[in-house]
């Protein structure tokens, strides 16, 4: 039995719990458990005889006193030793390693656990139990006598085989052979004595858990090279056959890099982390792209639809509702020769532009829905449609704006016309009135009256249906004079001033152009007479005029005026032919003008109603 096989711990230290204290420790050398030990002690070889080194009497009479003692301060049990001495048990002498195994149905040696009574008889025997001592304890003998640490172990003779038990029972060798035999085969030297160590003088340390014993010498289980305290190993090694240490787990061969958990976990996760993405990533940009496209296009119709809900087919119509042509028209003179009637009605129809113009106004500040270009948002549905809708605006847009430009100058021309006519008509009103009050104030000398010198001598008869001024007298030629100038200077001076600022349209600047001209050369002509009247006196000879030249001043004054009329007809005709060869038909033509721009606004305004 080894000393950690469970039976005895480090230094005779019985590991065995169970067992109590005051039970003698089981002798391995004795009962069936023999042929064992025996079997697994390596056999001595075969060495010269030791020399004796007493007779079993001097050892029996020496007593007490030639045992063996423990070192001092060990008061270690034997229950708590390793199986006591009976370990260091020797083979039977002269036997080989190759007999051990042989011979296991030898006798077994005598057990060296013995009674008291035993005891005493072996003691006088001269027998290994009287080196035990009296109770057969080791610890006993070791206490009995000192311990010399250079004297050879002796054995008794009963634990020899019969055939050499005359012999002494120990016999010294030589050092060098023994080591010589130990070197050359250390299995199968004889039993060795060894100086007993100096025990530790205090109780040894609780050995730590899971710690394998240390081992004492002679340990049959361990070789001769085994130091002191050294692991027990079996034939295979710590942990093979025959080893009561348990088997060391080999380092485990690491596995290939691709092979390992790390990396093929890794790996795993990395494949489904790709084929998500593979999967997963376009299919939210897709998603995402189609969201995009739902929330321009949500946007655009909604744009749409206000403007839509602006560009109607009613708000069109009211842009191009006023209109002033007909006013114009209804006149048989000149453009701006209107009757009081008439004036009050082209007041009328002009405030009505205010609306059409707030009314287009609207339109030009409602905004054009635009949709962006997303190439992905045209993964959305409601983008394509938008898309659709989008392109069809576009054209219409293009007519709105052509629109928008079209009832612009159709409003502002009949604004225009609205805004300058006033002061034409004005003037022309006055003209008529001082032709119906003024000049026929003038002309005091009724029809076939005469106009007599202060002397009466001279007179000159009046044959003028409407009557003749007195141009003899200073104060009615003066009445004459000023009545003239206000008639015919007046009236011609102001429309020459009202064609060059204030033209009635912009689109016959150039009739207003020559208009002012030529109606300021007539102004100019008639200023000639009502300077001559002035300036002039009257010519008292009969046969002879009051103003010879009177006559001829007032004819190129009437040729001036035609002269006027024909150049702004001749001009007119170049923007507006309509106008004819008279200019009574000049509100017509401005009307003809008016409704052509309103007609281009209707038309456009049909195509984006579609």
């Amino acid at each position: 039995m080894s000393w950690n096989d469970g039976s005895a711990g480090p230094f005779g230290r019985n590991n065995d719990d169970n067992r109590p204290e005051n039970e003698p420790e089981h002798n391995p050398t004795a009962g069936a458990g023999a042929n064992d030990d025996a079997s697994s002690t390596p056999a001595m070889p075969d060495l010269p005889p030791l020399p004796p080194l007493g007779t079993p009497e001097s050892d029996a009479a020496s007593g007490p006193s030639a045992e063996p003692q423990a070192p001092a301060g060990n008061d270690t049990s034997q229950t708590e030793s390793s199986g006591g001495w009976s370990a260091f048990a020797p083979p039977a002498f002269g036997a080989s390693s190759s007999d051990s195994t042989a011979s296991a149905d030898a006798p077994a040696p005598p057990s060296f656990v013995a009674s008291p009574s035993e005891a005493d008889e072996n003691a006088s025997d001269g027998s290994f139990a009287a080196a035990l001592g009296a109770d057969g304890d080791a610890h006993a003998a070791r206490e009995e006598a000192a311990h010399d640490e250079s004297a050879t172990q002796a054995y008794p003779t009963a634990g020899f085989p019969a055939d050499v038990a005359d012999d002494a029972p120990t016999t010294p060798y030589e050092r060098e052979a023994l080591n010589e035999g130990a070197s050359s085969s250390p299995d199968s030297q004889p039993t060795q004595a060894y100086t007993m160590p100096s025990f530790q003088t205090e109780a040894p340390a609780t050995q730590p858990f899971g710690a394998p014993p240390a081992a004492f010498p002679g340990d049959s289980r361990n070789g001769p090279s085994a130091g002191y305290g050294a692991p027990t190993a079996g034939p295979g090694g710590p942990g093979g056959p025959g080893s009561n240490e348990p088997p060391r787990s080999e380092p485990k061969k690491r596995k290939p890099w691709f092979r390992r958990t790390g990396f093929i976990v890794t790996a795993i996760v990395a494949v489904i982390v790709i084929a998500a993405a593979a999967i997963g990533i376009p299919w939210f940009i897709h998603n995402q792209n189609v969201q995009r496209g739902d929330d321009l296009a949500a946007t655009f119709q909604q744009e749409l639809k206000d403007y839509n809900a602006a560009w109607n087919a009613e708000n069109l119509a009211a842009v191009t509702a006023p209109e002033i042509s007909s006013v114009l028209s209804a006149s048989s003179q000149t453009f701006f020769d209107l009757t009081t009637d008439g004036i009050d009605s082209l007041s009328s129809a002009c405030g009505d532009i205010a609306g059409g113009q707030d009314t287009r106004q609207h339109l030009a500040d409602t905004t054009v829905p635009e949709l962006p270009a997303d190439e992905g948002a045209e993964a959305s549905e409601a983008y394509q449609q938008a898309q659709a809708d989008a392109d069809a605006l576009a054209s219409s847009r293009d007519a709105a704006e052509t629109f928008l430009t079209q009832s612009d100058a159709y409003l502002a021309a009949q604004q225009q016309v609205c805004d300058s006519l006033p002061a034409y008509a004005e003037l022309q009103q006055n003209y008529r009135d001082d032709l119906n009050t003024t000049m026929p104030d003038a002309y005091v000398i009724e029809n076939g009256g005469e106009i007599t010198t202060n002397d009466g001598a001279i007179y000159f008869p009046c044959s003028n249906a409407s009557g003749c001024p007195d141009l003899y007298n200073d104060d009615t030629r003066e009445t004459f004079a000023a009545a003239y100038e206000s008639t015919y200077v007046d009236y011609y001076a102001g429309l020459a001033k009202q064609y060059s600022e204030n033209c009635f349209l912009d689109a016959f600047q150039s009739v207003c152009d020559v208009a002012a001209t030529e109606y300021q050369n007539a102004a100019d002509a008639n200023q000639a007479v009502v300077d001559h009247l002035r300036n002039t006196a009257p010519t008292v000879e009969v046969g002879q005029t009051l103003y010879p030249d009177l006559d001829g001043l007032i004819q190129d004054a009437q040729s001036a005026e035609d002269a006027a009329a024909t150049a702004v007809l001749t001009e007119w005709q170049s923007i507006e032919p309509n106008v004819g060869s008279s200019l009574t038909r000049t509100g017509s033509s401005i009307a003809t003008y008016l409704d052509g721009l309103k007609s281009d606004a209707d038309s456009t305004a049909s195509a984006i109603i579609g």
